[in-house]
C-alpha cells in the first residue's frame, strides 16, 4: 500500500513536525514506526505543499484506523464521480450500468484501490467542478478545480484552456483557493518545510521511487528507450509539456464561444495532460472517464458508431485481466514499448483531428455568440 505516503507526512504535520514529511530519512523513520511490516521500504511523499494541507487531517486519526477509513473514502469518491456523472450527463439505466461496471472492471480503479492511491478523490472533485460549471456557478467550479494542487501536471493544460477561454472568474476562484492553500502551507510548515520539498524533487536519489518509466506518457516511454539519456529526456519532455500547454490554450481561444466549451476542453486536454504529464502512473487514468462518456453520449458533437468501436477496441488493454498481464508481465519487467502510452497517443491525436473543424469553427462564432457560463 501506498497509503503511508499520505498518512505519515499527516502525522508529522500533527506532531509539529511538518517541514519532515519532505526528508527521507526522517519521513522513513516515521513510516517504519507506525508500519513495521514496510520493512525498509520508503514511501515518499510528492503531493505539493498545499496539497500536504489538505491530507493533513489523515493526522488525527489512530494508525490502525485511518488506512480502512482512507479506502472506504476512495471508493466512496469513485461511486460518487459515477453518480455525478451519471446525473449531469442523464445517463439511463442500461448506460448506467455499463458504465459502473467497465469503471470498476478498468486497471485504473482496480490499481487506485488496491495501493490506496488518492485517483479517485482527484476524479470525484474534477467532476464535481464539471457540474457546477455546467450549473453556470464557475466560481464554485474554481474552487473545486484547486484538487490540481495534489498533482498539478495533470489538469495544467485544461487551465490553459480555461485562459485562452477567458474563464476569468473561474481562473480567479483557481488562484485565491490555491494561493490561500499555499500560505497555509507555508504557515504550517514554514521555509524549510518547502524548501525540503523542492530539495526532495530535485534530488538525482528519488528518482527510482517516482518509477516514472512506468508512465503511459512521453518521458515513460523514452526513459524505456533511452534509459541513460535522463538530460534529454527531461528537456523533451518539458518541451512536449510547453507545446502541449501552448496547444490548449489556443484550443480554449478558438473555441471559447462553443456551446460546450468546457467539455470540449475536457475531452481534448485531459488525455492530453496525461500524455504529456511528466509524472503519470495507470491509476491516473481515471480521469478519461469523463472524455470517455462524452464521445458515448456524443455530448459535444455527434460521434459515429466506427470511432466509438475502435475507442472500445483499444480501451481493452485498459481493462482487468488485460491490465494486469500487461502491467505486471510486460511493463514492469522491462517491456520495450508501453501500450498504454501508444493507445493514449491515438486516443488524443484522433480526437483532435475529428474536432478539427468545430476548432477552426470556434472563431467565427465569437463574434455571434457570448461565451457559456462566465463571460
Amino acid at each position: 500500500s501506498d497509503f503511508p505516503e499520505y498518512y505519515a507526512p499527516a502525522r508529522l504535520i500533527v506532531e509539529g513536525r511538518g517541514a519532515d514529511g519532505y526528508v527521507l530519512s526522517a519521513l522513513g523513520s516515521k513510516q517504519h514506526d507506525l508500519y513495521p511490516l514496510m520493512g525498509e521500504r520508503i514511501v515518499p511523499l510528492f503531493v505539493p505543499p498545499p496539497g500536504l494541507i489538505l491530507l493533513a487531517p489523515l493526522g488525527l486519526f489512530p494508525h490502525t484506523v485511518a488506512p480502512i477509513l482512507w479506502r472506504l473514502l476512495l471508493l466512496v469518491c469513485l461511486i460518487g464521480a459515477l453518480i455525478v456523472l451519471k446525473r449531469d450527463y442523464r445517463l439511463n439505466l442500461k448506460e448506467t450500468s455499463y458504465f459502473t461496471a467497465a469503471t470498476f472492471l478498468s486497471g485504473a480503479a482496480f490499481e487506485s484501490l488496491r495501493i490506496d492511491q488518492l485517483a479517485p478523490i482527484i476524479l470525484l472533485l474534477f467532476c464535481l467542478s464539471l457540474q457546477y460549471f455546467r450549473a453556470d456557478r464557475p466560481m464554485v467550479a474554481g474552487v473545486l478545480l484547486s484538487v490540481l494542487v495534489f498533482k498539478p501536471q495533470h489538469l495544467l493544460p485544461f487551465v490553459a484552456a480555461l485562459a485562452g477561454g477567458r474563464r476569468w472568474k473561474t481562473l480567479l476562484a483557481l488562484a485565491a483557493t490555491v494561493g490561500a492553500l499555499s500560505l497555509i502551507s507555508l504557515i504550517v510548515l514554514g521555509a524549510a518545510g518547502i524548501q525540503n520539498y523542492l530539495d526532495l524533487v530535485k534530488a538525482p536519489e528519488v528518482a527510482h521511487y517516482m518509477q516514472a518509466q512506468l508512465g503511459a506518457n512521453v518521458r515513460g516511454q523514452l526513459l524505456r528507450l533511452m534509459p541513460d539519456a535522463t538530460g534529454l529526456i527531461w528537456t523533451i519532455s518539458g518541451i512536449t509539456m510547453l507545446a502541449g500547454v501552448i496547444l490548449s490554450f489556443v484550443m480554449g481561444r478558438l473555441m471559447s464561444a462553443k456551446e460546450h466549451f468546457v467539455e470540449w476542453m475536457v475531452l481534448l486536454t485531459v488525455p492530453l495532460g496525461l500524455l504529456i504529464s511528466p509524472h503519470c502512473h495507470n491509476y491516473d487514468h481515471l480521469l478519461l472517464l469523463p472524455p470517455i462518456l462524452f464521445i458515448f453520449k456524443n455530448v459535444v458533437r455527434p460521434f459515429g458508431e466506427i470511432y466509438k468501436t475502435l475507442v472500445m477496441l483499444c480501451g481493452l488493454i485498459f481493462v482487468v485481466p488485460f491490465s494486469i498481464f500487461i502491467h505486471y508481465f510486460y511493463i514492469l519487467p522491462g517491456g520495450l514499448l508501453n501500450p498504454y502510452f501508444f493507445a493514449l497517443l491515438l486516443f488524443v491525436a484522433a480526437n483532435i483531428i475529428s474536432s478539427r473543424q468545430w476548432i477552426t469553427g470556434g472563431a467565427a462564432l465569437q463574434e455571434t455568440q457570448k461565451p457559456s457560463g462566465n463571460a
